[in-house]
């Protein structure tokens, strides 16, 4: 029974395993600059909401399968994996590029946010 019971339980916490996204590596040297915009800190990183730093940098590469994130997400949010992600890679910031459209729920409760689809991992120059 106890073995039963813990393939069970193997077989939960496997299924909620989640595969890290698949980053497609930028090659290049150009350097880019934005015209500026919104941004936030997520442990340590820079997280641009919409426009792009004004400051110098390079591309490292992209996130476009979505941002998908474990089963326990109330621990770790989108944010968060990217955040992990960009440390990573050595990136100081990520670029939000994309997200799912948000539809209004006919009943007038709130749409819930937006899901991240498409991200830009960068570096600034010094």
């Amino acid at each position: 029974m106890k073995t039963l019971f813990a393939l069970c339980l193997l077989a939960v916490v496997a299924s909620g395993c989640q595969t890290p996204p698949r980053v497609t590596e930028y090659s290049g040297m150009e350097i880019r600059h934005g015209a500026g915009g919104s941004y936030r800190f997520i442990e340590d990183i820079e997280l641009w909401d919409t426009g792009a730093p004004s400051r110098p940098y390079q591309l490292l590469g992209t996130i476009d399968d979505g941002i998908k994130v474990n089963w326990y997400a109330f621990l770790e949010d989108e944010e968060s994996v990217l955040a992990k992600i960009a440390h990573q890679r050595g990136a100081d910031a990520v670029l939000i590029l994309e997200k799912e459209p948000v539809e209004s729920t006919p009943d007038g409760d709130p749409a819930p946010p937006a899901k991240i689809k498409k991200v830009a991992l960068i570096k600034y120059v010094k």
